[in-house]
Order: C-alpha cells, then sequence, then structure tokens
C-alpha cells in the first residue's frame, strides 16, 4: 500500500516540475515580446541607383536616444533649415576699398579729397594716431625727499654709474639711468644693475604722431574716374597706396 502512494507522489511532482519548466518558458516569452514592442521604430529605404558593394545608409527621424553607426552604415539626421549655419557672403567688389596715405598735414589729405569728390570718386577722410617712436627708460624709484635722492645719486656716480636726478615729472626725485630705443638695450643694462645688487625699473614711452589717410571705394573707380584717379595717384610723393576691406 505505502508502495502505491509512493509511485502517485513521484508522478505529482514530475507534473508539478514540468508545469514549473512550461510557466518559465511562457514568461521567458512574454518578456521578448515586450521588448519587441518598445523597441523605436527604423525604416530603412534603397534606392535602384545603389552601388553593389557601397555602405548602406540609414534615415532616422528625430529621436533623443544617442545614433551609433554600425559597420558599413551610414546615420543621416534630419536637421532643421534655420538650424544650419548662415552661408558667409563672398567678398564683393563694393567692400573693396585702396587707403592713401600717410599725410601728415590735414590741409593735402583734405585737398585730395576735394578734387577726388569733384571726379566723383566715393572716398572719406580718417584721421589716425599712430606710434611713430617708442622709447625705453630705465631709472630707480623716487625717494620721499631730495636729499635723499641726491645721496643715492652720489653713490651710483661713486661707482662710475651714470646717473641724474630726476628733477619733475611723476618720477620727481628718483635717478634716471638712461634712455635707449630698444627693449633689448634697457633689459641688458637691467642685468648688469641687477650684478651689483641695484634694482632698477623700465618705463616705456610712446611717441604719438596724428596722420591722416584717404579711404577710396574700388566701385567708384570706373570709366574716367579711373583714369583720373590714376593721373593724381601718380602726382603724389611718399604716400603709399594699400588695399583692404571698406
Amino acid at each position: 500500500m505505502s508502495g502505491g502512494f509512493s509511485r502517485v507522489g513521484e508522478v505529482q511532482m514530475r507534473w508539478i516540475f514540468l508545469s514549473l519548466i512550461f510557466c518559465n518558458v511562457l514568461y521567458f516569452g512574454w518578456q521578448q515580446w515586450l521588448q519587441f514592442q518598445d523597441a523605436p521604430s527604423v525604416q530603412y529605404y534603397q534606392s535602384s541607383d545603389t552601388v553593389r558593394g557601397a555602405p548602406k545608409v540609414k534615415l532616422l527621424s528625430e529621436s533623443k536616444r544617442p545614433l551609433v553607426a554600425l559597420p558599413n552604415q551610414t546615420i543621416v539626421v534630419d536637421v532643421a533649415p534655420s538650424r544650419l549655419p548662415p552661408k558667409s557672403p563672398a567678398l564683393s567688389r563694393s567692400s573693396v576699398c585702396q587707403v592713401l596715405g600717410p599725410f601728415l598735414e590735414r590741409s593735402k589729405a583734405q585737398l585730395l579729397y576735394s578734387e577726388l569728390e569733384v571726379d566723383g570718386i566715393v572716398s572719406a577722410l580718417l584721421e589716425k594716431e599712430v606710434v611713430v617712436e617708442s622709447k625705453y627708460w630705465v631709472y630707480l624709484p623716487p625717494l620721499s625727499t631730495k636729499e635723499g635722492a641726491l645721496k643715492q645719486l652720489k653713490g651710483l656716480q661713486s661707482k662710475k654709474i651714470d646717473s641724474f636726478l630726476i628733477s619733475r615729472g611723476e618720477l620727481k626725485n628718483g635717478i634716471s639711468l638712461g634712455i635707449f630705443s630698444s627693449a633689448d638695450s634697457a633689459n641688458g643694462l637691467l642685468v648688469r644693475l641687477e650684478a651689483t645688487g641695484i634694482g632698477a625699473s623700465v618705463k616705456k614711452t610712446d611717441k604719438f604722431e596724428t596722420q591722416f589717410w584717404i579711404r577710396v571705394e574700388e566701385n567708384s573707380l570706373s570709366g574716367k574716374a579711373k583714369i583720373l584717379y590714376q593721373e593724381r595717384i601718380e602726382q603724389l610723393s611718399g604716400i603709399k597706396v594699400a588695399q583692404s576691406a571698406c
């Protein structure tokens, strides 16, 4: 009797085990079906003119997911026209000018400008401040009193160092050690002074000059106006002619 119950129990356990396996298979299939439903739709386009062996092209609609190209595959993304950078227009003739100068006297520049205006040539009179010369002043900073500055000056002169007392200006009661036209010369003196234990400074001073230039639009140089313009240019001496954007 106990043997019969044992066989019945074995059969029941076997059916329970098979039922669990079957349920797991169904659950796995259901999960795969859900993932397939969630996958984004992709459309492929083929052209009859596609060359055999050429890379495939996949057209994707706008998506927030990152785009990753597979081997032998090119991803094409639609870009709105408003997001494209504007094209740079080519430099037209009307945006090119000739610049004449420099004139050191305003009256001479004004005369040529007036003549060009009579000839029908579009031009403009320009005034610029230009650095024509730079100086490098080596000095010792000012002291609070003139007596202290004179004492410092005597000490330098006793060492055979060329030096002078600065009697006015923002460096009053300072010591001038030399003025140079190049930065290299000034720096060379600084190195020599530092070797003797003297710490000096350098101040750059610029000399400015007012120059006058005339800017001429090239699109106004045609026909008779161009001939008159060339004649006036040939009469000028020491004047440069350069081309630049207007």
